[in-house]
């Protein structure tokens, strides 16, 4: 379970992101889940979306869970429910698949692989936003309100 110093920091985020930008969020998510400090169960959920070459819409999925319906994406029972109702939205997603690959050793080796990828590239932390230029990894700044300072440092890089 996540620290009630986290929880409250995190939740401060979102309320500071809203005030901002404008980005929804349904706070009852603090309210009524146990939040973890690991999003290690989603990503398992995207790696084994994506055998189905279907990342994207669980991705989404995942997002819209977490953030606006208040349901908690570490919980590998939400990741099964969205799959099923993937399985009505789109043709050719398989959730009973999606159940057995959440689970399979060849999705958890995948996660290990790009956990350990991520921790090499970057020391940001996440989120990362991260260049690859000539098998060179640049770390490039994260601005949410002026998309230049990381244009900037792109624009660096390639000069």
């Amino acid at each position: 379970p996540m620290p009630e110093d986290m929880r409250t920091a995190i939740e401060g985020y979102w309320h500071e992101i809203e005030a901002k930008l404008g980005t929804q969020f349904n706070f009852d998510f603090w309210r009524l889940n146990t939040p973890r400090r690991s999003t290690y169960m989603s990503c398992r959920g995207a790696i084994a979306a994506k055998l189905q070459n279907q990342e994207s819409v669980m991705v989404d999925a995942i997002q819209r869970a977490y953030y606006l319906h208040a349901l908690n994406p570490s919980d590998a029972v939400v990741l099964v429910s969205l799959a099923q109702q993937l399985t009505v939205d789109y043709n050719g997603f398989d959730a009973t698949q999606f159940e057995q690959d959440l689970f399979s050793v060849p999705v958890e080796q995948e996660f290990q692989r790009q956990r350990k990828f991520a921790q090499q590239i970057s020391d940001q932390g996440y989120p990362s936003l991260v260049l690859k230029y000539q098998d060179i990894f640049y770390p490039v700044v994260r601005d949410y309100l002026d998309a230049n300072a990381a244009l900037n440092d792109i624009k660096n890089v390639l000069n």
